[in-house]
């Protein structure tokens, strides 16, 4: 490391020549201005670089801790969303009871799945005009698929036991 020479001094005349010896030998001091700048400039840097430390100690806490609650949310997310699944598997039959437009036209698709084991509605005008309702189920479909696709948070999206109901058809 740093080793420092010590000068034993008797009188004032060796005091000069102790001090003539060692110029030259230590560096040249600076100017009180420019070495107070100087402190100045390094206490402002090391300041910041602690602040920066801290700071990031503080951002890796926050991270670690919001990491944590992420978890415990996708966690709870999937539970909540076997919960729907499940949920809707055992209610669809009952709430497919209800007397709504959709679960009417729902039903003539199950008994047109089943007299033709297939879902694909006939789109002709001479098959339209001998029923009238396959004229109506071929939109329908196609509109089933269509909101059967949206995204989970489009609020066009089908309800629950609806998806459930057209995957029992495995609609595409």
């Amino acid at each position: 490391g740093n080793k420092r020479k010590v000068y034993e001094v008797d009188s004032a005349s060796d005091d000069d020549e102790v001090a003539r010896k060692l110029v030259g030998k230590q560096p040249k001091p600076l100017p009180y201005s420019a070495s107070s700048k100087a402190r100045k400039q390094m206490d402002e840097v090391i300041s910041k670089r602690n602040s920066l430390r801290q700071s990031t100690t503080t951002i890796e806490s926050r991270l670690k801790a919001l990491q944590q609650q992420y978890k415990n949310v996708k966690d709870q997310l999937f539970r909540a969303e076997k919960n729907v699944t499940e949920t809707s598997q055992k209610l669809a039959n009952e709430l497919l009871q209800d007397s709504s437009n959709w679960n009417q036209m729902y039903s003539h698709v199950v008994e047109f799945h089943r007299c033709n084991g297939h879902l694909r509605v006939p789109w002709k005008k001479e098959d339209k005009e001998k029923d009238p309702l396959i004229g109506r189920l071929g939109p329908w479909l196609v509109q089933q698929r269509k909101d059967y696709r949206r995204d989970e948070l489009d609020p066009e999206r089908l309800e629950p036991y609806k998806i459930v109901a057209l995957e029992r058809l495995n609609i595409e």
